[in-house]
């Protein structure tokens, strides 16, 4: 399952916002969101969540949130619209439940409405293009194509949702398989929920958990070189001490290989950072995902679906940043990724239509949005800050402003007479602030210096 389009009413400050998710008439397999805090980056991945859940899905998850979804400034039902289409796996071997007899339909059409108040949320889903009038009411299983779908974990359907709570060391041993998975992986974009991650190990079917290990190790193995998923993790130890059979295998046993210096040296998944413990989590768990619905191995290069991630560069160094998004392109080609950032280095694996800014409108604070100007892959650093954040100045900072204005002036020879006092000026501000500078060059004298 792959998104086209999305159109967004009155969703916080997303009051009429159109976005496409498609390049040459294809679903284009990376959209970057970035913005100032308040554009409602975080909205548009729970509205995509929204529309790919069926009705039944859509209410269980809207439940935490279903206060804060409206525009407070105008009343109105939240209205979210949105196709969908399926990947050429999808396409071939999806099933699709009540499409008529010897049809294949290539896309999904969805209307869903939360009315103000109480009253129930209402969404109804239908195939494209063997059917172009949308059905009246809500969405029921015997009815609704997407419900249908998602009442039985239908494979070839996947969507999976992950916010900002995300770390390897969270799994739990023990983990009993989640109820509802097509549905509950959508869960951690609407509220803080811990994510399965290595804790499949205790949940996948003996069948399944060599193959999970072993999509791991294919991962981080396959992505060595300049674009590493993981780096500096080189290797996942697989053999010996019975091999890895559970969760506490990956997060407490010496199982993950990092590169030290010139060694290499074994360790447990809970022993790394915050970036590393960020993405071992969020990767283990959409490969235990895909195996779940799928119930058989999956090439990581043969996964289809939605990836919807708030904050992708959560806890990343910036050296990782700019080769992340090259190396998740080259390990899953097939996955569609909507992802939100507050960070421009990590643009610059990104062509210019993949990348979506939304900003403010300066009268009625309606959010809007466009590509950049320019293609983030060919900027320099400053001009990723200029594009993106707006910050156009050399300096970014007043004293940085104060101490180039400084030089200017104390550096100078030829500076008039009443410079001094300037320079004074401009000294005891950065000594307030503790900013040691390097003696005034002296003033040339005579008719030299009045020039």
């Amino acid at each position: 399952m792959l998104i086209r389009e999305i159109t967004i009413h009155n969703l916080r400050l997303l009051r009429d916002v159109k976005i496409p998710f498609e390049r040459d008439g294809q679903p284009r397999t990376w959209t970057v969101l970035i913005g100032r805090n308040g554009t409602g980056k975080t909205s548009i991945l729970q509205a995509i969540a929204l529309a790919a859940a069926g009705n039944a899905g859509a209410i269980s998850l809207a439940d935490a949130v279903r206060d804060q979804l409206p525009d407070m400034r105008r009343a109105g039902d939240v209205a979210i619209d949105a196709t969908f289409g399926f990947g050429p796996i999808g396409q071939q071997r999806g099933e699709r439940p009540l499409a008529p007899d010897g049809k294949r339909p290539e896309g999904l059409g969805v209307e869903l409405r939360v009315p103000p108040g109480r009253d129930p949320l209402r969404a109804v889903s239908w195939y494209t293009p063997l059917r172009g009038d949308k059905p009246e009411g809500s969405g029921t299983e015997a009815t609704d194509p997407l419900v249908a779908a998602r009442a039985r974990d239908l494979n070839h359907w996947f969507v999976i949702g992950y916010g900002m709570f995300r770390r390897a060391d969270d799994a739990q041993p023990g983990q009993k398989p989640p109820d509802w998975p097509s549905i509950n992986r959508l869960r951690p974009l609407f509220q803080p929920v811990p994510l399965i991650g290595p804790g499949f190990l205790d949940i996948l079917p003996e069948e399944l958990k060599g193959p999970y290990t072993a999509i791991l190790q294919q991962i981080i193995k396959g992505s060595q070189g300049d674009d590493p998923v993981l780096p500096g993790i080189v290797d996942l130890e697989r053999r010996g001490r019975g091999g890895v059979q559970s969760t506490y295998d990956l997060n407490e046993r010496n199982r993950w290989v990092e590169q030290i210096g010139t060694r290499r040296v074994k360790l447990p998944a809970s022993w790394f950072a915050h970036g590393h413990q960020s993405t071992i989590a969020w990767i283990s768990d959409l490969v235990g995902h895909v195996l779940l619905e799928a119930g058989s191995y999956v090439e990581p290069r043969e996964m289809e679906g939605i990836v919807l991630i708030d904050e992708i560069d959560l806890y990343l160094h910036p050296a990782w940043q700019v080769r992340f998004i090259r190396a998740l392109q080259r390990t899953f080609p097939g996955l569609q990724f909507v992802a939100t950032t507050h960070s421009p280095i990590l643009l610059t694996g990104l062509r210019r239509d993949e990348v979506v800014i939304l900003e403010r409108d300066p009268e009625d604070g309606d959010v809007m949005w466009r590509h950049p100007d320019r293609d983030p892959r060919l900027l320099t650093g400053s001009e990723l800050y200029e594009e993106f954040f707006e910050i156009r100045d050399l300096y970014p900072t007043d004293l940085a402003r104060t101490l180039d204005a400084w030089r200017t002036l104390a550096m100078n020879p030829h500076r008039p007479a009443e410079a001094e006092a300037e320079i004074d000026r401009l000294e005891g501000i950065m000594k307030r602030e503790g900013i040691a500078v390097r003696p005034r060059v002296p003033r040339a004298g005579g008719a030299e210096a009045a020039e």
